[in-house]
């Protein structure tokens, strides 16, 4: 099984000004499959972990996600 970390370097570039998304203490730790993963180390915000082993089919399900 892979499983991916999704970082994002994010900036909204306008005609005077570079706007950049930070923030602070995102990337502490993850726990995949029971083993904690410290994620200090990564320069830019995680937003997602994803398993190889589930597809786009198991993220339908919105109910209760906003």
């Amino acid at each position: 099984m892979v499983y991916y970390l999704v970082a994002l370097d994010i900036k909204a570039i306008g005609s005077s000004f570079v706007l950049q998304y930070e923030g602070n203490g995102e990337n502490s730790s993850v726990t995949i499959v029971g083993k904690p993963f410290n994620l200090n180390a990564i320069p830019y915000p995680v937003v997602g972990v994803l398993s190889s082993n589930k597809s786009v089919a198991d993220d339908l399900d919105t109910s209760g996600t906003h």
